[in-house]
């Protein structure tokens, strides 16, 4: 690949977001948030059910560093607790979801028959994945 093509893919916008959707899980991840303001590990093991521990853990160091969420830790009786929120950038890619979502909504039927548009999407995620 020459250096101008490597250069486009590496500054054009929807390549770079597609990098960071793309990897498995990151959507359903954030798209979690919308139910609860902060979520904790084992919430989002639960409502994810299928991922590894290790994946979610990779995913979520991810979604901070792209600021997409933001980790608070806390101290409760010498026990650490760790809570993970959604930063206003995340936010706003979370709506760019919703609106992929109506998108495909309106030209998959297959989305009538699991009432898109009629939940949320983490009440769908943890739906299906039961």
């Amino acid at each position: 690949m020459n250096s101008k093509v490597r250069t486009f893919f590496q500054e054009c916008p929807i390549n770079n977001t597609t990098h960071v959707l793309g990897k498995k899980w990151v959507c359903a991840l954030l798209l979690c948030f919308e139910s609860k303001k902060a979520m904790h590990f084992n919430d989002l093991t639960k409502i994810l059910n299928g991922i590894t521990p290790k994946v979610l853990s990779q995913r979520l160091k991810k979604l901070e560093q792209w600021s997409l969420i933001e980790k608070k830790q806390s101290s409760v009786k010498k026990v650490k607790k760790s809570e993970y929120l959604l930063t206003e950038k995340g936010k706003e890619l979370q709506e760019v979801l919703h609106e992929i979502v109506k998108w495909e909504s309106k030209w998959n039927k297959d989305c009538e028959k699991r009432n898109c548009g009629k939940m949320t999407c983490a009440d769908c995620i943890q739906i299906s994945l039961k």
